[in-house]
């Protein structure tokens, strides 16, 4: 369940000039890193900027462009979190996510729905002690001896902007799964980050049949390859986080 949506903007000024406009619904707007203020009227912002960039959060009840259902089941039944703990068994975690940035557009004639194509990447750490047998649905499972990490990738809504839903020859994943033997059950923090600047690097401009387009696919499987054979940075910074959690 959502509990806060915070968005950071980052308002750029190449040419340095002393004021500028933008466009927000956000509340609560604050400059995070210098002392420029800025007027209102309505959703339309003037910065004053000094000639520098702006860095500013606030807060929004709007939708969140993805969101993220997370499933449990226990020797094969769906169960919550909080009977979980402490149990053991074989388990099953899923983490469903469900793409709401849409736009309804003409296609030859048709409304068609063309979502905007987000990669999702879920990242959760693991104790050896804990979590045994771990394997993934559209992931990857990394180890150190102590622990694991997962790392699972999902392209929600790209199967359905493609009109792919009647195609068994590509399979674009829409969720991440992973099961495991576990005692005593007890499990950290997730950690899920959604990008869709994977996607400036793929030049869609050539398609023109079938086969072109699962050459782009799979060009797209082999960049979610890399965000996922590249997660020990990832590992790095979960762990570290979980270890400073006391500090904190």
């Amino acid at each position: 369940t959502r509990t806060k949506t915070v968005v950071s903007d980052w308002l750029k000024n190449p040419e340095g000039k002393k004021s500028l406009p933008d466009v927000s619904n956000l509340t609560k707007i604050e400059n995070v890193k210098t002392d420029e203020d800025y007027s209102a009227n309505g959703d339309n912002l003037t910065w004053n900027t000094e000639g520098g960039d702006i860095y500013y959060k606030g807060y929004s009840d709007s939708e969140l462009p993805v969101d993220i259902k997370v499933t449990y089941k226990l020797d094969g039944k769906t169960v919550t979190p909080d009977h979980l703990v402490g149990k053991s068994g074989k388990l099953t975690v899923r983490y469903d996510y469900t793409n709401n940035s849409k736009k309804t557009v003409k296609i030859d004639g048709k409304n068609t729905d063309i979502y905007t194509p987000f990669m999702m990447a879920t990242g959760v750490i693991l104790d050896t002690d804990i979590f045994t047998n771990v394997e993934a649905t559209n992931g990857k499972v990394l180890s150190d001896g102590s622990r694991q990490i997962l790392v699972g990738c999902a392209l929600p809504g790209l199967t359905q902007s493609l009109g792919l839903e009647d195609n068994d020859d590509i399979d674009i994943p829409e969720y991440f799964e992973f099961t495991a033997d576990v005692k005593n059950f007890e499990i950290g923090t997730s950690i899920t980050i959604g990008t869709s600047s994977i996607f400036s690097e793929i030049n869609f401009d050539d398609i023109e049949g079938i086969d072109e387009l699962k050459d782009k696919l799979g060009d797209l499987a082999d960049a979610s390859d890399k965000l996922a054979d590249g997660t020990s940075e990832l590992y790095d910074g979960l762990k570290k986080l979980q270890d400073s959690s006391g500090t904190l």
